[in-house]
């Protein structure tokens, strides 16, 4: 059956939703009347399997691609949201805080994005979209392209007006720093125009014209994000005991005639830029998660923390665990989930922040040796018993949280698995864990292909109450690495 047979067969048009002359977007649905995205390209060559392979949570899922002379056609996730393009018609703009989150995010998204050597090359508010929990998506790979070392200058000059960089119009070859200029670009306008906080000038670097003078990956830019300014009060504060002490320890010898001068304090006071640290606050480093008051403690081996025993999904611990007591915050009206793997947190840095974000990610690479060892006669991997990820799920509001489950979905190369685990109600400041172990999930016949996905465990929290969920959706994915 040839390819637009298939298609014709199992998908139905419903409405064009966009035309240009390289391209036609149509809204279809399947034959279980699923919403999916049906694209006819006029062009071929895209690295678009690589990026239906990795399963980035930023992205669209690929269901379907086909290519046919000068034509590429693809089925893509229908992802409901308003765009950023939106927010700017509608006289909108972001806080500090929804910019900050929608940044982390897209440099998460896009790192993975360049780490198979592809940049995305037309990114503005038009194909950035907010989900309905508040979790941003990136759609739109039409102009994306592999990145290719001992090429001077793109063939095909491609992107949007006032968001590509100078080089993508044939001043040299673009790479992911074009991606990062783009960024800056899209979410600097849509910042309030009296804002002058830490953002705007982390996104003006973002725009400089010569590369060299931006952040040079997307990694470099979610440090500079996540890293904390100096806040002048505290800098004072910290600056004048020390002050006092070599002042003591040292003492000045000042001619008897002349009088001691007072202390100046104005450099100090003016050289740190303000920021919004509290006094009571320890500060963090740019490449440290922030480190939530009910997590475990960091340990250097997994021996040293104590997490819940091994057990299948379904059974949970009702009480906190001694080490991680339950919160007394309930101020707010928030239900946090925090991941932990062989006890150690994950993604602490989503608790930054009051609203919900629900792209959370981590990748298992399956090494050489483990694999060998580990794979049974037919070819399918067991992890150990002993390799468990755990949910703590911290009630911080003033009402009960209750009516509320996990889902547990499953895949690796046709083998699928859904579970649904109950969680008992949780009054105000209470917590409860789940474990899951992850040697219940067999990884199937997979191809020894290097960074290939091999299997992907979703996660998913869901409840009547009405309280909100921050990170309620957590996706682990496995690859082979050799």
């Amino acid at each position: 059956m040839h390819a637009l047979d298939f298609i014709t067969n199992q998908y139905e048009k419903i409405r064009l939703l966009k035309q240009t002359e390289r391209s036609e977007v149509w809204l279809a649905a399947d034959q279980q009347e699923q919403l999916v995205i049906l694209k006819h390209l006029q062009q071929t060559g895209l690295p678009l399997r690589p990026l239906k392979e990795a399963l980035i949570p930023l992205l669209p899922k690929l269901y379907y691609i086909t290519e046919k002379k000068k034509e590429t056609i693809t089925i893509e996730e229908y992802i409901t949201g308003t765009s950023l393009a939106q927010y700017r018609q509608e006289g909108r703009f972001l806080t500090p805080q929804e910019a900050e989150k929608i940044l982390l995010a897209l440099c998460d998204g896009l790192a993975a994005m360049h780490a198979l050597g592809i940049i995305h090359r037309d990114i503005k508010p038009a194909h950035i979209l907010i989900e309905k929990d508040g979790t941003p998506r990136l759609i739109d790979f039409d102009t994306c392209r592999l990145l290719k070392d001992s090429q001077r200058e793109d063939t095909e000059l491609l992107g949007t007006k006032n968001y590509a960089p100078p080089e993508q119009f044939g001043f040299q070859q673009t790479d992911c720093r074009s991606d990062i200029y783009a960024l800056g670009q899209t979410i600097n306008e849509l910042l309030p125009p009296d804002y002058q906080g830490k953002l705007r000038s982390i996104l003006k670097r973002c725009q400089r014209l010569d590369p060299a003078d931006r952040y040079q990956s997307m990694q470099e830019l979610k440090a500079a994000i996540r890293r904390p300014a100096l806040n002048k009060k505290i800098a004072l504060l910290l600056i004048l005991p020390v002050l006092a002490l070599l002042t003591y320890l040292y003492p000045v010898q000042q001619p008897p005639t002349k009088p001691t001068p007072p202390a100046a304090t104005e450099e100090n006071t003016d050289s740190n830029p303000p920021v919004n640290t509290t006094p009571n606050q320890p500060q963090e480093s740019a490449n440290t998660a922030p480190t939530a008051t009910n997590s475990t403690p960091p340990a250097t081996t997994p021996s040293n923390v104590t997490i819940p025993a091994p057990a299948p999904p379904a059974n949970q611990q009702n009480k906190p665990t001694e080490t991680t007591p339950a919160s007394a915050e309930t101020t707010t009206n928030y239900i946090r989930t925090q991941y932990f793997h062989y006890g150690q947190r994950l993604e602490g840095w989503m608790e930054n922040f009051d609203m919900p974000i629900n792209n959370g990610s981590t990748l298992i690479e399956l090494h050489r040796n483990f694999w060998e060892q580990a794979r049974d006669g037919q070819g399918i991997i067991h992890l150990p018993a002993d390799d468990i990820v755990t949910l703590r799920i911290i009630n911080r509001s003033p009402e009960p949280w209750h009516n509320a489950h996990v889902t547990l979905h499953y895949d690796s190369h046709g083998y699928t698995d859904t579970q649904n685990v109950t969680i008992n109600a949780l009054a105000p400041g209470e917590s409860t864990d789940v474990s899951i172990p992850l040697t219940n999930y067999p990884i199937i016949n997979p191809e020894k292909a290097t960074n290939v996905t091999i299997g992907e465990l979703s996660i998913e929290i869901s409840s009547d109450s009405p309280q909100e969920i921050c990170s309620s959706r957590y996706r682990i994915t496995f690859s082979y690495a050799p």
